[in-house]
């Protein structure tokens, strides 16, 4: 089966999951933070990225869904007992150009806040996005300033070079998890408070590393809602794909593909290692 065709297959899939849930009324009201969590915004679009019509669209469905969008910095004092209301956060990890070119002015006029996951060694230009064949421009850090200085963005750590922290030493994990912090507060002046894991990819000895690096949060790919109460290190999010379409983010919205996917509940229950579907770089 080729890529493309994965995909459809996958979407397909997915979208009757949630429509036998939506008709079934499940989930349909929720009380929490819900992290939603977004990549590029492109067109034309590949699966990690969203159109921008397609964006604004969503965001226009955030705002008419009765929930109050809120920045992550603001979510995490919420999470610290349990949530009464509805919240939602934007989320994009890697620290696009086109988050900000695209995205921002979607978002400003609809008054929405955001926040940005970066990782630092692509904004210096140490690195690159080495997953594309041609990568896109990243933000610089006069970008970052500038945006920051506005308010309506903020901007967290996605690390320093984007490895999957699961497959570097406690060592090197720690290393990419404080020089990030570090020179993201050196360079806005403001503090970083959560860390969003490269790919999704974190194990319990990566989550006291993000505590033993001065977080607050770390920001897992796995689905669901945060209710507050909870230990804050891997808190959960809805990622947003090429393939959604409006009626499947609505469907998102409400909470029907919250949960662990039918993969994870199978490995769970055979006591196997999983790594999520889900994950993302």
């Amino acid at each position: 089966m080729s890529n493309a065709s994965y995909l459809l297959a996958r979407g397909a899939y997915r979208r009757s999951r949630l429509w036998a849930a939506l008709a079934r009324g499940r989930n349909r009201r929720w009380d929490g933070v819900r992290i939603l969590g977004y990549h590029r915004l492109a067109d034309p679009v590949e699966p990690l990225s969203v159109a921008p019509e397609e964006f604004r669209a969503q965001m226009e469905l955030v705002r008419a869904s009765g929930a109050t969008p809120i920045r992550l910095d603001r979510a995490l004092e919420l999470l610290s007992t349990p949530v009464s209301g509805r919240y939602v956060c934007v989320t994009f990890d890697d620290g696009y150009r086109d988050n900000i070119e695209l995205g921002e002015p979607i978002l400003r006029e609809l008054e929405i806040p955001a926040t940005i996951f970066l990782p630092t060694a692509m904004v210096d230009g140490r690195a690159s996005y080495s997953w594309y064949d041609e990568p896109p421009p990243a933000l610089s850090w006069d970008e970052v300033r500038d945006v920051a200085r506005a308010g309506l963005i903020d901007f967290q750590s996605h690390t320093v070079s984007h490895p999957w922290l699961t497959d570097v030493t406690a060592d090197e994990a720690l290393r990419e998890l404080r020089e990030s912090k570090e020179e993201i507060e050196r360079r806005v002046g403001s503090s970083v408070t959560s860390v969003a894991f490269p790919a999704g990819r974190y194990g319990p000895r990566d989550l006291e590393l993000v505590r033993e690096a001065g977080y607050q949060a770390g920001v897992s790919t796995d689905r669901g809602l945060n209710r507050g109460g909870e230990e804050p290190w891997a808190l959960r999010r809805t990622l947003v794909y090429s393939y959604d379409s409006r009626s499947d983010f609505q469907a998102k919205l409400l909470g029907i593909d919250d949960g662990p996917s039918p993969a994870r509940r199978l490995l769970d229950r055979l006591g196997m290692p999983y790594r999520p579907s889900d994950a993302t770089v």
